[in-house]
């Protein structure tokens, strides 16, 4: 997905709209005719990963094809907000 869809690499919330429209095609699921709620209460009984699964597996991919990563604005973005949060999780 991350090569065929250039968009997925700065957007997770692309990168997860292309994960499922691919997938709910692949299942004879039309995702983009459900209503949210009905997606997203659903959505392990349709088999399908959470955004968190996707998220991970485009942060590991983009770790190990540095050519598939996002631009320099994305991920200093995408490491100033980890930082954050880490610092919220502990209470700092």
């Amino acid at each position: 997905m991350l090569k065929t869809q250039p968009r997925a690499r700065n957007s997770d919330n692309y990168l997860y709209y292309c994960v499922y429209a691919f997938l709910g095609r692949q299942k004879g699921i039309n995702v983009e005719a459900m209503s949210m709620p009905r997606f997203f209460l659903n959505m392990s009984k349709y088999g399908l990963p959470s955004t968190e699964t996707i998220r991970r597996a485009r942060q590991k991919i983009q770790a190990d094809n540095p050519e598939l990563c996002g631009s320099s604005t994305v991920e200093g973005r995408r490491m100033m907000n980890k930082e954050v949060f880490r610092d919220y999780a502990r209470g700092q």
